[in-house]
């Protein structure tokens, strides 16, 4: 059995966005999750997130990925197991104030490969 992970490739630091936009235009079946972590909000007069690592994971099958998925990342950028993390994410084009969003919170358990 082929593991859809198998497809995943961390970006290159420097590649940007409308790079994997062209690629992406090809394939609709792919996505890329950006994983913002090790930093804070901080509200001055606006949310904003200060600090941290971005991650960028290119190829991520749509119809494939889940929670399950999200906690492999997550390990994959240094966070130790049975850590509680919240998963938020933010709405397209929508600032951090309006568009932020919870998706799960969880502790970190050994991911299903």
């Amino acid at each position: 059995m082929v593991n859809h992970r198998d497809k995943w490739s961390l970006r290159p630091e420097g590649e940007n966005d409308e790079v994997m936009a062209d690629i992406y235009d090809q394939y609709d079946e792919y996505f890329t999750i950006r994983v913002h972590f090790l930093g804070t909000f901080e509200v001055s007069p606006l949310r904003v997130y200060k600090g941290g690592m971005i991650r960028c994971i290119n190829f991520v099958e749509l119809g494939f990925f889940n929670m399950s998925d999200m906690d492999y990342t997550v390990v994959s950028c240094g966070y130790k197991l049975s850590t509680y993390v919240l998963y938020l994410y933010r709405i397209s084009r929508v600032d951090l104030d309006n568009g932020l969003r919870p998706l799960q919170w969880t502790m970190l358990q050994e991911p299903n490969l």
